[in-house]
């Protein structure tokens, strides 16, 4: 039985789905959740602008109140999720806090909102897969 599960969030329907997934079999394995939203670091120009800076902090907020609500969700399922908002690139944030954490078990939605970068190299649910030190549940 898994005991320690990191739920990676991005707010798409399949990552809600994959939620409510982990949030039901942690009520009944009486197992805790963690939440990560990932908010992407946006290509910086040459030269960093006010208007870059604006737009990351904007990307993290929107990040901040997607995994509020993921907490809600769980909440639903009488879970007290803990709630996470990092920066980076998904795969190697939800990887890092997976191992640092010790969690046996992470579970990703089978496709969340995606960017092109992700349609070009792979989906972070596939890397997450392949790269993963637990069990990765991939509910689709």
């Amino acid at each position: 039985m898994f005991k320690k599960i990191l739920v990676a969030f991005d707010g798409s329907k399949q990552a809600q789905k994959a939620l409510r997934y982990a949030a039901d079999y942690a009520k009944k394995a009486g197992a805790s959740i963690s939440i990560i939203y990932v908010a992407e670091r946006i290509p910086l120009p040459i030269s960093p602008t006010d208007t870059t800076y604006i737009i990351q902090q904007e990307l993290k907020a929107m990040g901040e109140l997607e995994v509020k609500k993921a907490g809600f969700i769980a909440s639903e399922y009488g879970i007290k999720a803990e709630l996470v908002t990092v920066e980076g690139h998904p795969v190697d944030e939800i990887l890092k806090y997976a191992k640092k954490g010790g969690f046996d078990l992470i579970v990703v939605g089978d496709r969340g909102k995606g960017s092109v970068e992700r349609l070009l190299l792979g989906s972070v649910s596939e890397s997450v897969v392949h790269h993963a030190h637990c069990a990765v549940l991939v509910v689709k």
